[in-house]
């Protein structure tokens, strides 16, 4: 080596040798190769061999490797093309493959899940950091990323500058301008008022002199709807009014207080009380009645953390709901009623107090305090994250839609978390906020029995569902389609049915998230309105001419697969392989 290439500081250093024992190499090797090796050998183990529930699906790693063409990939490729036309493929790729194979073994891993919860425990109390989903703030105050990213972003009117990073298989984006253009145009052919009302969320209250914090493009993207003949009611800065944070959002939610909610409800109906054609409802507001509840839950915040079951950080909330009675039928207000003149669309901000799989009471939401102040009931329809479009279509997909909105409605109360509206594309992407057009339709609805109905069908087709670890809430549905086989019990007329069914709960996995296209089962159904599973996050793809139904039991092979024969190929060629090591090894050493 020439004088040029030495190193400098090796001079005048002694030199020194580290000598480690053949046994404390042997030590570090078996230590390495076990923390490298344990888990993933482990878990296949478990998956292979550990008990499972009736009519969950064994899926064990090492065997779904191989196994392309898989119900993971087959649910991924489904996706894609529903985000982008121009994927015609039938089959799945490799690449599909292997993103389903690799998102399928982040979110079922057991011993990732503890990990993970683990190091985020220690980031939460030590050093106060979040992760993608939630921002750790100040004495304990949780706030929502994305809802962070809808005041700061690129927001809904400017185009992302473009990277190299960008997923060139990506369809364009189409941000929520031109499809509440679009919706309100719809509306007003049919002789109903759009009144869209942005719900300020936790981050925009949180400024200097209580003033409301708006995304720098608001102004301009309120004031294009509005020349359009659309109402944008901004109750923003009479809801705030100098009140604290504290009085209008729950501590480690995503959502208002009760008596933030009730404030909205008053603004809310007080302008629609306005409204010229207000007069002829014959509202009461003297007929419904109050009857308060104490409930207290840990707020869905610290569930995004990701903190496991058990965590100690983050004590329960409680507040004070009062649940609305209405006084002619001694039942809960009625928020279904279809013939209401008003139809209020809505989000999770009007299913807390609500729904009951929310955990924070039931019958005292937004829904129910805005037909008390009205005296008349609401029909609503609020469907938990998809108020930009799920909403929207649920409402134009009604059997006989078109009628009904033109002979009964009055005006559309279109009520979404703010931040939706202004999340840039790369966040709307993340979240799956999804803007798109919808048409209503005047057409008569098919196949539909008066009440439950039992039959037997094949599963033909399923509409992808997101990965329970990725989204904001905790359950979800799904549409899968049933070719009927035979009808045994009930008034069924149509040779298909669609047929809602369990993802996921508590972010877990269900067994009928397994279900595989070809399979026969036994049903017993009953029409889907009108079930407490309305309101629930929603994958639905599929024929919006079949009125849909809910599966109350299940009965059939659910796509259950036993332990094939590559299982035993895979163990046996790691088990080769470790012992051709070892003979190597003992060759070298009598050698």
């Amino acid at each position: 080596m020439s004088d040029e290439m030495k190193n400098p500081y090796e001079e005048g250093l002694p030199e020194e040798d580290v000598v480690v024992g053949r046994g404390l190499m042997w030590v570090f090797t078996v230590v390495f190769l076990l923390l490298i090796a344990g888990p993933p050998l482990s878990r296949n183990w478990e998956d292979a061999f550990g008990a499972i529930d009736e009519g969950e699906e064994r899926w064990v790693p090492v065997v779904e490797f191989f196994r392309f063409g898989s119900e993971d990939a087959q649910n991924l490729l489904k996706k894609k093309k529903t985000r982008d036309p121009s994927i015609t493929r039938e089959v799945p790729g490799l690449r599909d493959h292997f993103e389903a194979f690799e998102g399928k073994v982040e979110s079922d891993a057991g011993f990732a899940e503890a990990s993970r919860a683990a190091l985020q425990d220690v980031m939460v109390r030590v050093l106060r950091e979040g992760n993608r989903k939630t921002v750790v703030g100040e004495d304990g105050w949780l706030l929502y990323r994305p809802a962070v990213d809808a005041l700061t972003g690129m927001g809904p009117l400017r185009a992302e500058p473009k990277s190299v990073a960008d997923d060139p298989t990506l369809p364009p984006w189409e941000g929520p301008l031109e499809p509440i253009l679009a919706f309100g145009e719809q509306l007003k052919e049919m002789g109903v008022e759009l009144i869209l009302v942005p719900l300020p969320v936790k981050p925009m209250v949180m400024g200097e002199d209580g003033k409301v914090l708006w995304h720098a493009d608001a102004e301009r993207f309120y004031g294009m709807l509005r020349e359009s003949g659309i109402e944008v009611l901004d109750i923003a800065d009479e809801w705030v009014d100098g009140g604290e944070v504290g009085e209008l959002f729950l501590k480690q939610d995503t959502h208002w207080t009760p008596g933030g909610m009730e404030k909205a409800a008053d603004l809310v109906a007080g302008y629609l009380k306005g409204r010229p054609w207000y007069g002829e409802l014959d509202g009461d507001s003297g007929r419904f009645e109050f009857e308060e509840e104490k409930v207290a839950n840990v707020g869905d915040l610290v569930g995004n953390l990701g903190l496991g079951e058990g965590q100690g950080i983050f004590a329960e909330e409680a507040v004070m709901v009062r649940r609305v009675i209405d006084g002619e039928t001694g039942e809960v207000v009625d928020l279904e009623d279809e013939d209401s003149p008003i139809v209020l669309l809505g989000d999770s901000f009007t299913n807390i107090y609500r729904e009951e799989g929310m955990d924070w009471g039931t019958g005292a939401g937004f829904g129910e305090h805005l037909a008390a102040r009205l005296g008349i009931p609401l029909d609503v329809i609020a469907i938990n994250g998809q108020a930009s479009t799920g909403v929207r279509e649920r409402l134009a997909n009604r059997p006989g839609s078109e009628g009904e909105m033109r002979d009964k409605k009055k005006a559309v109360v279109w009520t979404i978390a703010a931040r939706d509206l202004f999340l840039g594309e790369s966040a709307a992407r993340e979240t799956e906020v999804e803007w798109g057009e919808v048409a209503f339709k005047d057409r008569k609805s098919g196949g539909v029995g008066a009440g439950p109905v039992k039959l037997r069908g094949k599963l033909d087709r399923k509409s992808p569902f997101p990965d329970p670890a990725t989204v904001t809430y905790k359950n979800a549905i799904y549409a899968a389609e049933y070719d009927v086989e035979e009808v045994i019990e009930g008034d069924y007329d149509g040779d298909r049915v669609k047929v809602f069914l369990w993802a996921f709960k508590d972010r877990k996995l269900q067994p009928s998230a397994g279900y595989e296209e070809g399979a026969e089962h036994e049903l017993v159904l009953v029409p889907f309105d009108g079930t407490p599973y309305t309101s629930e996050q929603q994958s639905d793809d599929g024929d919006f001419l079949l009125v849909p139904y809910w599966a109350e039991e299940v009965v059939g092979d659910g796509g259950k697969k036993e332990v094939p024969l590559g299982f035993w190929v895979a163990v046996a060629g790691i088990l080769g392989f470790c012992g051709v090591g070892r003979w190597w090894e003992w060759r070298g050493r009598s050698g």
